[in-house]
């Protein structure tokens, strides 16, 4: 039994055929190329304002999404999209001092960290030769991500606690064919076992990266119902549908929710935003009323800053990040990749720390300038806040606003041109003053003379290009 509906077994068994018969397979694809589509770039989502002073309204009693966290996608410090070949080695405590600039929370000392909480993992392990071989886990990516990423990623006071798993393709010993969603289910629980065995269980579980179209319509669905079946009683969550876009993720979304069993299993549903040169946010808007409709929560699990999708500097990322929080109502957000190589990539974009190289020779890492922006929110918005409704009457300025023990949390965007911003805030427990902290073109989590607020009133100067976040520090 394939766990569907006639019809939804018959699609699947001639995308086999098709597959057997064409080549046309899932089968040693690159499930992570996005390719792109007609759309308006993303940068004319940030037009120019009228001149003149803006206002933002906090309202603290009006509340939203609670925040799962912020997490990143890692590939190993050994893995070839990394590095430019085998001779270069990242010495050990540079990777240590990565680790901390991801996963270790600071407040304003050197070389502060995000305090990220999750990580991303690209699984795949190419290490059998059929079904009821066994699995060696030796030098595999498996292993090196247990290594290099996890462990490390929980000493010294680092707080990485969340890692789900995510497979890219489907190995080549399987053939010319879509296995089976028993099988598949199968080949994720070994892997589970795995990092279970290691002292490392992941705490989430997310069947295929950006399935392709040809995974016919019911296989993710049965996927996931064969794995809940594995998973009973281990507390891992599962995830997805992961798909490349909102569209899609909506699509395939309707799918898993048709199905008793993975509708039970899955209560995140993930989603990329590759829609082309600007994400479909209607599209995300579809997959947000499609979560809220059937109880679930949405994490936004791989988006990348390159001009390739209409961006133009780390600030348009940061109005990127408002809008998914926002308008999509996300509770979590992860960037595509913490560290990656200046090779063929474009690097300083889709990644958030950078690794130099001269030729096959590692020099040093940078802090590129989407580190700092997105530091303006994962280092001020912990898991377990609150967003509360925020509005702002400048396009080009979007505002989110979050409740953290009660106190507020404010992250405001200036994308146009230097502005006076009054801000009006209620629903809080009473503050008298609120510090801000700026990253700009030339300041990095700066920290300016606090603010004074008077019957839930202030007023702030913020330079066009920056990211202003306001936190109360001391209770009245």
């Amino acid at each position: 039994m394939l766990g569907g509906r006639p019809a939804r077994r018959l699609r699947w068994l001639l995308a086999i055929a098709f597959c057997s018969v064409t080549g046309a397979c899932a089968h040693d694809v690159d499930l992570r190329q996005h390719g792109r589509v007609s759309g308006t770039s993303a940068a004319s989502d940030y037009a120019t304002d009228t001149p003149g002073p803006a206002d933002l309204v906090i309202d603290g009693a009006t509340l939203h999404q609670t925040m799962d966290g912020w997490g990143v996608g890692a590939r190993v410090f050994s893995d070839g999209h990394v590095h430019e070949g085998s001779s270069y080695v990242i010495p050990a405590t540079a990777r240590d001092e990565m680790l901390d600039r991801l996963f270790l929370p600071g407040t304003g000392v050197a070389n502060p960290g995000l305090g990220l909480i999750r990580v991303r993992l690209w699984m795949d392990n190419y290490s059998q030769t059929g079904w009821n071989s066994a699995f060696d886990f030796t030098n595999k990516r498996g292993e090196f991500q247990v290594d290099e990423i996890l462990i490390p990623g929980q000493k010294g006071g680092r707080q990485l606690k969340e890692w789900y798993l995510s497979f890219t393709r489907f190995e080549h010993w399987m053939g010319h064919t879509i296995p089976r969603p028993a099988y598949w289910a199968k080949y994720i629980k070994a892997h589970i076992d795995y990092l279970t065995r290691r002292g490392v269980p992941p705490t989430h579980a997310d069947v295929l990266n950006e399935p392709p179209d040809e995974i016919p319509e019911g296989w993710l669905a049965d996927t996931n119902a064969e794995l809940a079946k594995l998973l009973k009683g281990t507390g891992i969550q599962q995830t997805g549908p992961q798909a490349q876009s909102c569209d899609a993720s909506a699509r395939r979304a309707k799918e898993i929710i048709s199905n008793r069993a993975a509708d039970a299993a899955i209560q995140i549903l993930t989603y990329h935003t590759y829609d082309g040169p600007a994400p479909g946010w209607d599209n995300c808007a579809r997959l947000r009323d499609l979560a809220a409709q059937s109880g679930k929560k949405t994490w936004m699990s791989e988006y990348s800053l390159e001009p390739t999708f209409g961006f133009r500097d780390p600030f348009d990322f940061a109005v990127y990040i408002h809008r998914i929080v926002n308008e999509v109502g996300s509770s979590g957000f992860d960037f595509q990749l913490a560290w990656l190589v200046e090779k063929k990539y474009p690097a300083i974009q889709s990644a958030l720390l950078i690794l130099p190289n001269s030729g096959a020779t590692y020099t040093n890492f940078t802090a590129a300038g989407v580190y700092w922006v997105y530091g303006q929110f994962t280092r001020f918005v912990p898991k377990g806040s609150i967003r509360v409704e925020a509005s702002s009457s400048k396009r080009s300025m979007p505002v989110s606003a979050f409740k953290v023990d009660g106190r507020p949390v404010i992250v405001v965007t200036n994308n146009g041109s230097d502005t006076t911003a009054s801000f009006s805030i209620s629903g809080f427990q009473p503050v008298s003053r609120l510090r801000p902290i700026r990253t700009s073109t030339t300041e990095t989590w700066t920290n300016l003379a606090d603010v004074v607020v008077e019957n839930g009133s202030f007023s702030a100067v913020l330079p066009g290009k920056t990211v202003t976040t306001f936190v109360a520090d001391d209770p009245d």
